[in-house]
């Protein structure tokens, strides 16, 4: 698996694990998403310093491009934020919001994430990125 790969050339404190962007189709539903994560982070936990979640933004061009999303309620968001952080905490995994809207700092064991990689990392990163799940506009799956 490349990002426990990653981890063992780089250390664990320099890898983030993106959960994201969270979205609702019939496919991927709210248990879903926190069975997926529960798998995941069974796997990936011991090889992380952090789990970031996002949201799905629901703008004009993705509700044409995939018509298939359902839109997240108030309370998909704190259902699944809920559980995500339950899970993450479980496996002794720090968990953080990026670009979400809504406060979920109940559930977070860290603030929402800052926009560099090297506010973390500490000076000597030379890159503004994080290892990766999936791009935008793809849900993360095991």
């Amino acid at each position: 698996m490349p990002l426990i790969e990653l981890s063992a050339m780089v250390g664990r404190q320099r890898v983030a694990w993106r959960y994201d962007p969270v979205l609702l189709t019939q496919t991927y539903t709210v248990t879903r998403h926190l069975e997926t994560f529960a798998r995941m982070a069974r796997v990936l936990a011991p090889h992380v310093d952090r789990c970031i979640f996002s949201f799905v933004e629901m703008y004009r061009k993705l509700q044409v491009n995939m018509p298939e999303l359902i839109p997240l309620s108030t309370q998909d968001m704190d259902t699944l934020a809920r559980g995500l952080g339950e899970i993450a905490r479980a496996h002794g995994m720090p968990i953080q919001t990026c670009g979400t809207n809504g406060d979920f700092t109940r559930y977070a064991s860290r603030p929402r994430a800052a926009s560099r990689w090297t506010s973390w990392a500490g000076p000597t990163a030379s890159h503004s990125g994080t290892a990766s799940t999936g791009g935008r506009g793809r849900a993360a799956t095991a």
